[in-house]
């Protein structure tokens, strides 16, 4: 499956847990809509991918699960449904897509799971 190859390569690049492990797979595999959830339990990681004409990368962490007791918690579910909504494609259409040589920080980290009141 290309998405499933396209989130495990990108994980063994971006992860420096996982660029030591050339067999990684994720453990466990679904979809909402048209993007597909990979995620890895051990170490936790999940990998977002939006399936358009092209497959793209829409989220990942390397830190946290995507899913929780096997549900999507409401935050996460909030999240999909945004992601469901951009189309990659048009934004890219006339504005080609940059890389950039100098690592870039997030613009938003989170941590699911934290305590009572936070990221539930």
């Amino acid at each position: 499956m290309k998405a499933q190859r396209l989130a495990e390569e990108f994980a063994r690049t971006k992860s420096h847990f996982l660029k030591s492990s050339p067999k990684f797979t994720f453990d466990y595999i679904s979809d909402y809509k048209d993007i597909w959830i990979f995620e890895s339990w051990e170490p936790k990681a999940f990998v977002l991918v939006k399936e358009e004409i092209d497959f793209t990368i829409a989220g990942y962490s390397f830190e946290n699960t995507f899913f929780k007791n096997g549900e999507i918690p409401e935050p996460a579910r909030l999240c999909l449904d945004a992601v469901q909504n951009i189309s990659f494609k048009e934004l890219s259409k006339n504005k080609p897509l940059k890389s950039y040589p100098l690592r870039i920080e997030p613009l938003l980290q989170t941590k699911w799971g934290q305590d009572c009141f936070f990221n539930y």
